[in-house]
This record gives structure tokens, C-alpha cells and sequence, in this order.
């Protein structure tokens, strides 16, 4: 809730300044700790769906490569290699569908 509430006001100031560029950085920023606050504060603006989509997919690869980082200091650095490897799986998969579709 608080995480959604913060995001949603961030959004709104960030891009009034600084635009898409304003969106990008905050998706980066958010993506550090979660994937749906920033989702779901996308689902609300005018931007088109095409960039929206991306700023999901920045936020998405953040928190990919955040996770990656967390489980290799928390749990060893060969558990964290195996959640990158899995991470770039699933963002290769959805490459390859957005490609052939």
C-alpha cells in the first residue's frame, strides 16, 4: 500500500519535469524493490502503451538483476548466477514471443 501510494506520487512529479525520461528513472529506481507498484502507476497514465510497456520492462530488468544480486550475497555467489540465469531465461522467452507475434 504505501509502496503503491509513493510510486503513484513519484510518477505523477517525475514526469510533469522530466517527461519519459522522468518515467524511465523512476521504473529503474522502483524496480530495485518491486515490479507492481510501478505497473500498476503505468496502468493509469496517458503515455502510450508502447512506452509504458518499456518503462514496465525497465522495472522488470531492475528487479531481475536486484534479485540476481540479493541471492548472490545472501545465499552464495553460485546460487545468485543460477536466479540471473533463470531471470534471463524468462526475459529471452518474452523476447522471442514479442518477436513472432
Amino acid at each position: 500500500g504505501l509502496l503503491l501510494a509513493a510510486v503513484s506520487v513519484a510518477a505523477v512529479i517525475a514526469r510533469q519535469p522530466y517527461g519519459q525520461a522522468g518515467l524511465f528513472s523512476l521504473a529503474a529506481i522502483s524496480g530495485l524493490v518491486d515490479v507492481d507498484a510501478i505497473t500498476l502507476s503505468a496502468a493509469r497514465m496517458p503515455e502510450p502503451v508502447e512506452t509504458l510497456a518499456r518503462v514496465i520492462a525497465v522495472a522488470a530488468g531492475v528487479n531481475t538483476l536486484a534479485k540476481s544480486a540479493y541471492a548472490g550475497v545472501i545465499g552464495g555467489l553460485r546460487l545468485g548466477w543460477l536466479v540471473l540465469a533463470g531471470g534471463l531465461a524468462a526475459f529471452a522467452c518474452a523476447a522471442i514471443v514479442l518477436v513472432y507475434q
